[in-house]
């Protein structure tokens, strides 16, 4: 199972751009095999 974390407020002020923010930090974790959980950030962190 992959995991996209994004916060309110630190990543976005609307439900769209934590969204998106969310599905980056998504696709960060499935390119990077399975199992892993990713928090978005300015350069993506895990």
């Amino acid at each position: 199972m992959s995991i996209g974390i994004a916060t309110f407020s630190e990543h976005g002020q609307t439900e769209e751009e934590i969204i998106s923010k969310a599905d980056q930090a998504l696709f960060t974790s499935k390119s990077a095999g399975k199992n892993r959980i990713t928090i978005y950030g300015g350069g993506m962190i895990c």
